[in-house]
Parts: structure tokens; sequence; C-alpha cells
């Protein structure tokens, strides 16, 4: 009998007979269990038909970054959208479910701008937006392209050729349509914004990062997104 009077229930009395009876007299047998092959998901074959084109059409490096952000992001992208505030959160940087890729590829450009002259990235990853309180929030999986590059004068182009491309190969029947920032939107260069809608549902944006928050983050090219 154990000496350490950790037998609190049915399993722990069966693993002591077992010990006793000996482990070597017991005959291995399979589990009674059949498996197969996991249900086709379309969205998960989409995101790698999404993430193949990107990397090899395009040219384009995946990057991860955290689902999570903080008041240095909120005060710096100066959002005025509701934001789902975590409880308990890791650190005081990371305390806000993000709700825009943004954020977090621009604090991934900044991190590798002194090491490249080209950064030409892209993200697949959900975002989160408030419900009601007593329900989970609005997840939504959104694709982030961010480039910029010293010897390109016109980044803005490049990353709408990519958003062209992505799409035509996607075959979706989009437009794309002049587009003035709000005042929520301020990261966003007036006269360098497009709004991508397929009918008269808006699904996407094109911009170059505005002066000012390429200055807060001390970026001295200019930058193109898309999301």
């Amino acid at each position: 009998i154990r000496a350490t009077k950790d037998i609190s229930s049915e399993a722990d009395i069966i693993e002591e007979i077992a010990r006793f009876y000996g482990y070597e007299k017991i005959e291995p047998t399979l589990p009674q269990v059949t498996l197969g092959l996991p249900p086709k998901q379309p969205w998960q074959e989409l995101e790698r038909k999404i993430k193949l084109f990107l990397a090899h059409s395009c040219h384009l490096n995946e990057v991860y970054h955290y689902s999570f952000y903080g008041p240095k992001e909120l005060t710096n992208f100066e959002f005025t959208h509701d934001h789902v505030v975590l409880k308990n959160s890791l650190s005081e940087e990371h305390t806000h479910l993000r709700t825009h890729l943004l954020p977090g590829m621009l604090d991934g450009l900044v991190r590798n701008s002194t090491l490249f002259d080209r950064i030409a990235t892209f993200e697949v990853g959900k975002t989160y937006l408030p419900t009601d309180e007593q329900t989970l929030p609005n997840e939504r999986t959104k694709v982030g392209i961010m480039y910029t590059d010293s010897t390109d004068s016109t980044p803005f182009t490049t990353v709408k050729s990519y958003v062209d491309a992505l799409l035509s190969h996607l075959e979706v029947p989009y437009q794309i349509f002049t587009y003035t920032p709000s005042d929520g939107e301020q990261y966003m260069q007036k006269g360098r914004a497009l709004q991508i809608k397929l009918g008269k549902e808006s699904f996407g944006y094109i911009y170059e990062l505005s002066s000012r928050i390429r200055s807060k983050y001390k970026v001295t090219t200019k930058v193109a997104f898309a999301e």
C-alpha cells in the first residue's frame, strides 16, 4: 500500500492492483476507437490559398504578432472605436484585444527597419470586435499587407497591385473607390486611401500611412498598408 496516502480515486486503486499483479502480465490492447480524416473546412482551404499566393506570387514574408495591444497603441493610432479589455492581461502593454492588424505589423516593421531597406510582409490573423457584455467577442479573420522600400517612392501603388492580384486570383468581383479617412482614422494619409467593396459592402482598405503616425514611430520611409 502507498505510504504517501495519495489514494483518492478509483484510478489510484486500479494502479496499485496492477502494480502488485504485475504490469507484464497485462496484455496490451489497442483502444476501440476509429480514426478518420477531419472534415474539410472551406475557410482553411481559403486561408491556405491566400498565404501561398502572397508568399510565392507576391514574394511577401509571413509574420505573426500578438492578438492584443495596449494604451500606447490606442494613443498613437487615436482609435475611437470600442475594444475588448482583458481582465487578466499578461502585462500593461497587452490590455486590449486587437481590432486591427496594423499596430502589430507596424511595430514589426519598426523593429526590422534598421536591418532591411525593403520590408514586405503579410499576416493572416484574427481580430476581435466587442459585442454584448454577456457574449464572446465577434472574431474576424483579416489579411494584412505591409510594404516599404527606401528605393520605392510609391509604395501605395505597389500594395494596391498586391491586392489587385490577390483578389483576381480568388475571383472576387471587387471594386475600388477613393476613400476619405474619418476622425478615428488619422493613421491614413489623405489622398492616399482606397476602399474595397463587394457590391455595396465594404470589406477592406488600402492606404499609405500618414506622416502623423510615421513620426510617432520614427519611420522615415513611406509605408503602405492594406487590410
